[in-house]
Order: C-alpha cells, then sequence, then structure tokens
C-alpha cells in the first residue's frame, strides 16, 4: 500500500456519543442515563460518551416540551442521540388519548433532526400484572405493551427516529421460567435489575452491537444476573436505523 493511501491512525476508533436523555422517573430512578455510560465504557475500545437529561417527575412529552428546558438543551446541538421518553400510560389506550404523545414525541423528535441527533424513542413496559389500572380498564399487561409498542414505533417513523424497544425486553423477560426482578415494589417504576435491562438495550441501539459480555452492572447484581439479562436483550432484533 502506498504511504500517502495509509489508513489514518484513528480510522477504527468508534465515533463519539452525546445523547440527552428527555423523560421522567422511569429515566432518573437508578439514573438510566449513568447506567448506560456504564456499559458503554466498559467496552474494550469504548468511544467517547457524555450524557446529560432533562427529567421531570412524571411528566408527559407536553410537559416535557412546554414547561421545561427540553427543547432550549436539545437547541444547543452537539448531540449524537436525542432520547425521548413519555409518561408511562399516556400512550395507552383506552385510558389515555395518545394525539398528545403522537404530536409532542413528533414535535421533539423534529428538534432533535435539526440539530443532527438521532431520535431515539424509549419504549417503556407494561405495568406489573397487580396494578389498578387492569382493574380500571380492559386492559392487561399484554394488550398494554402492545400498545406501548405501536405507538412508539409510530412516533419513531414520524420522526425519523429509531425505537429503543425496552418493554419488549422487559416483555421477554418476564417471561422466563425464573424471571428477574425488574419492578420496584410500586409494580410500575424499575429495579436496578429492570434499570440494567434498559440500559442492555440502549447499548444495542447505540453501539450497534451485542451488548454480551460488557460489564458496567451495578454492585447489587451478580456476574450471573448481569448475562442472563444481556441474553434477554440480546434476542431483540437488531434495531434498523432510517435513511438519513
Amino acid at each position: 500500500m502506498p504511504e500517502d493511501a495509509a489508513i489514518p491512525i484513528d480510522a477504527a476508533l468508534p465515533k463519539p456519543l452525546h445523547v440527552l436523555f428527555l423523560g421522567n422517573s422511569y429515566t432518573y430512578v437508578n439514573d438510566l442515563p449513568g447506567q448506560v455510560r456504564a456499559l458503554v465504557v466498559s467496552t474494550t475500545t469504548p468511544p467517547e460518551i457524555t450524557v446529560d437529561s432533562v427529567t421531570v417527575g412524571g411528566a408527559t412529552l407536553w410537559q416535557l416540551y412546554k414547561e421545561s428546558d427540553a427543547v432550549t438543551r436539545i437547541r444547543l446541538g452537539g448531540w449524537t442521540h436525542v432520547v425521548i421518553q413519555g409518561q408511562s400510560t399516556e400512550a395507552v389506550w383506552p385510558i389515555s388519548n395518545p394525539s398528545g404523545f403522537y404530536e409532542y414525541a413528533k414535535r421533539l423528535g423534529d428538534e432533535a433532526n435539526k440539530v443532527g441527533a438521532m431520535p431515539v424513542y424509549y419504549e417503556t413496559w407494561a405495568r406489573r400484572e397487580d396494578d389498578w389500572i387492569y382493574q380500571s380498564s380492559e386492559l392487561t399487561p399484554k394488550t398494554m405493551q402492545a400498545e406501548l409498542r405501536s405507538a412508539y414505533q409510530k412516533a419513531a417513523q414520524s420522526a425519523v427516529g429509531v425505537v429503543a424497544p425496552v418493554g419488549d425486553a422487559w416483555e421477554l423477560a418476564l417471561a422466563e421460567p425464573k424471571p428477574p426482578n425488574l419492578f420496584a415494589s410500586d409494580g410500575s417504576h424499575p429495579s436496578s435489575r429492570g434499570t440494567y435491562l434498559a440500559g442492555c438495550v440502549f447499548f444495542r441501539v447505540l453501539m450497534h452491537r451485542s451488548v454480551a459480555g460488557v460489564g458496567g452492572y451495578p454492585p447489587d447484581i451478580s456476574a450471573a444476573d448481569a448475562a442472563q439479562l444481556q441474553g434477554i436483550a440480546d434476542r431483540l432484533p437488531m434495531p434498523e436505523f432510517p435513511a438519513r
């Protein structure tokens, strides 16, 4: 190979990741952004990664758009990805009217696209089977997850983004013969295992590779439990990124 055609030293280095998380307690409980960063930096040749967040407890996407500094933070630019997480039931028919979810999912995704960032829609999970919402509606955990899956897929399509199918990974995990305890005591928020599984899904989206064998798991999760959760995340199809 001629000397002037040599491959630059840094050609094989992974591209930096600068990720802004927008959401509520499903994002800030157990510090999901920090968990994602820990997973990424545990790899053999990790990319540069920074994470930041705008989170408001119980916030819908309308509230994030109108009543927080989420839009201002997006417009600062420099992000490679903007993660968008709605309130846990705002996209679920019949207990909510999803029209507001779709409108503000699109608006936030469009803001991300304007600064060259990929919108990543954080598909959340169905409430635990003993939750009150199943007593006041015809929903089941299965149908609630189907509603969430459909809503986040439609949101991603409308804004030329990608879905992080965390709820799908939870559904797989909870169907295991000995399911891990993903829920906190309230049956809604994640335990540390739930957040770790969510982080594994985000790792696959951001790094576009298997999560098998990476580290970065919290001290209350054993290596064996981490491997189980990694394996569940890796059962999901690899995300397909839209043409940009």
